[in-house]
């Protein structure tokens, strides 16, 4: 079997069977070769050469390839080296597979997402000042909401909403009731 049939099966089976198409990738598959492969001795090929023939992506590749690597230093697996295009192995199973490509490949650590312009440079003191200010106001523009239509209701909800998260009372359950009085209140801002 050549390269280029293992990575026509590997194309074919590589959603279906991981550690197989490992198998496949890492048989076949030199990772980094430099401008000079007239120097190789090997007849393995590039990652990306496999991966166009394949049709997988060449990340999936070397993703694989790593995991194969770290499989063959646990000694589950032969290494890299020691193989060749059309010789099969045995494989592990798909449990040792996904704890192997989880340790070989970690998931980038997320960034946190900036804060509102501004947010970032209050003091948390001075952030509850404001949260008060807002609160206080609010307070003051429902003494002037006497009806009893929809939007006023909205209106006076999401103000004694803001009045017990102030208070400190049960602050989550505050937060999505005001929130959703938030939320009510647009649909009805004309008749306020």
């Amino acid at each position: 079997m050549s390269w280029q049939e293992d990575a026509a099966l590997a194309g074919t089976v590589h959603k279906r069977s991981k550690p197989f198409t490992a198998m496949l990738i890492a048989r076949c598959v030199e990772p980094q070769q430099g401008a000079r492969t007239d120097l190789l001795t090997t007849e393995k090929v590039p990652a990306k050469t496999f991966a166009d023939h394949a049709g997988i992506a060449v990340n999936t590749v070397l993703k694989y390839l790593r995991t194969w690597d770290a499989m063959a230093a646990a000694g589950l697996v032969p290494s890299r080296e020691e193989m060749a295009a059309g010789e099969d192995v045995e494989v592990p199973e798909q449990k040792a597979w996904v704890h192997y490509y989880r340790e070989a490949n970690p998931s980038k650590p997320r960034t946190p997402k900036p804060s509102p312009e501004g947010i970032d440079k209050l003091s948390e003191v001075e952030l509850t000042e404001r949260v008060v200010k807002m609160a206080t106001r609010l307070g003051a523009i429902e003494e002037t909401v006497k009806g009893d239509t929809p939007g006023q209701l909205a209106f006076r909800r999401a103000a004694e909403n803001a009045r017990l998260i102030l208070a400190g009372g049960d602050v989550k359950k505050s937060w999505f009731h005001l929130i959703d009085a938030l939320t009510e209140l647009g649909a009805y801002a004309k008749e306020i």
